[in-house]
């Protein structure tokens, strides 16, 4: 994901994928700051328009324990959402409101 960064820098789907791996994958590579560090540069390149840069931004803070920025950051990212989408970040959300 990083080397197709370097490569393009303005590209928002290697930063998504990484922030989003980071963030939800196994204990073994998890690391919550690196996740919301790629995700909120995701965001930045997208313009805050993109909803698959927002579900990671939302997964990073809930990785971080900052349980009410996920929410608000996931209702944002449904309301740019395609329908066919919307389904699942909404278990995300409510994953996140049951959360701590």
């Amino acid at each position: 994901f990083l080397r197709a960064q370097a490569l393009r820098p303005e590209w928002a789907d290697p930063p998504i994928a990484a922030a989003w791996l980071l963030a939800t994958g196994e204990r073994r590579v998890r690391d919550a700051p690196r996740a919301l560090a790629l995700a909120q540069q995701a965001v930045r390149l997208t313009g805050g328009q993109d909803p698959r840069a927002l579900d990671a931004l939302a997964a990073a803070y809930a990785a971080t324990g900052d349980q009410a920025r996920a929410v608000t950051t996931i209702e944002q990212a449904i309301r740019l959402a395609p329908p066919p989408m919307r389904d699942d970040l909404r278990r995300r959300l409510a994953r996140y409101r049951a959360e701590p």
